[in-house]
């Protein structure tokens, strides 16, 4: 069974999601954590669950998708040493 979608529940409270999306080798990861709930390392235990995830799956790359205006989703990507690697123009 393939697991795509990762949660962070405070109880009945949804603090934090991460997709996979995709299938083989070409996966693409998007999520999001409660403003009031980062810096808090709960994207980081999703994203660590979402790569074991793809480690089983035998995905040898990810694609972490973030708005080109984040600089919460730059500055994130960066942190997990992520590399910028292309943009997409939105109509």
């Amino acid at each position: 069974e393939l697991v795509s979608d990762f949660c962070a529940y405070d109880g009945d409270e949804l603090l934090g999601y991460v997709a996979l999306d995709g299938d083989g080798d070409d996966l693409e990861l998007t999520g999001m954590v409660r403003p009031d709930h980062r810096r808090q390392g709960i994207a980081r235990a999703l994203i660590a669950a979402a790569l074991g995830e793809c480690q089983r799956r035998g995905t040898q790359e990810l694609l972490l998708v973030s708005e080109r205006a984040s600089a919460s989703g730059r500055a994130f990507a960066s942190a997990i040493g992520g590399r910028f690697s292309f943009a997409e123009d939105h109509l």
